[in-house]
């Protein structure tokens, strides 16, 4: 990530951290190339022209083959991909940094804090110095995985919320622990998304260790929102946000590349 006052200039400076990165864990050397993006996601050619003991020096080059849009994610694949963002239930500890880390190597679009009954932690309190670390968190994801995908940390909300936050209830998917009677598969349900609009997002909504409670779900399946059972070993909440983003992203790459 290029530094946020970065406006395209042909030569930057890079210190602190980055420069930490660039020269002590990845080794660069003078006139190593190395590739970079901006504030806004543009990616950038750089090659370093001198390093001193706490900066470096890069010319700069706009990459004119860069992707189109910022959902053009997964090397495998170069049409346009649906945004998947997560709303995940506010966990314990760490986890959530985890959660993080590894839902941006994925390339998910947005990841959002998630209020609700069974919720343990509480952020209330020390909300924008952790927005502050979650955002830290996505940039050291983002530089060691080369995802195209500009992750964004939102602002918690409470899930009474959760459906007027978006623009279609109808392609909001709700892992739940329990399954319901005769519930419709995972993959049945992003096939028909899929095929009704490829283009428009899609929400993944995951609980907190106590899961969702009942009203909670029934009262999302009411405004739209589909009910989605992972017929496997019983996860935590940090291992479920991981499988399903990852099943849902690699079956829809399966149904586009098809297509």
């Amino acid at each position: 990530m290029l530094p946020p006052h970065y406006n395209g200039e042909s030569t930057i400076e890079i210190n602190g951290k980055d420069f930490h990165y660039l020269v002590n864990v990845l080794r660069l050397k003078e006139g190593s190339p190395f590739t970079s993006r901006d504030k806004n996601g543009v990616f950038f050619e750089l090659t370093i022209t001198s390093i001193s003991q706490n900066s470096l020096i890069a010319n700069s080059v706009k990459k004119e083959d860069s992707y189109s849009s910022s959902t053009d994610t997964l090397c495998a694949y170069r049409g346009y991909f649906p945004e998947i963002h997560l709303f995940q239930g506010l966990p314990k500890g760490k986890k959530m940094e985890s959660i993080i880390r590894q839902c941006t190597e994925i390339g998910i679009m947005s990841i959002t804090p998630l209020i609700s009954t069974f919720c343990v932690a509480d952020i209330s309190r020390k909300e924008e110095s952790k927005i502050i670390r979650y955002q830290s968190v996505v940039k050291e994801a983002l530089q060691q995985s080369s995802s195209p995908v500009m992750t964004k940390i939102n602002h918690s909300i409470d899930i009474k919320h959760l459906v007027k936050s978006i623009e279609y209830p109808h392609r909001l998917l709700v892992l739940h622990q329990i399954p319901k009677e005769n519930p419709a598969s995972l993959f049945s349900i992003i096939t028909n998304l899929i095929t009704d609009d490829k283009k428009a997002p899609i929400y993944v909504v995951i609980g907190p260790e106590g899961g969702f409670s009942e009203q909670e779900v029934e009262s999302l399946v009411e405004k739209g929102a589909q009910c989605v059972f992972l017929n496997t070993n019983i996860l935590r909440t940090e291992t479920a946000a991981i499988v399903s983003v990852s099943i849902i992203q690699q079956f829809i790459i399966d149904i586009l590349s098809h297509n």
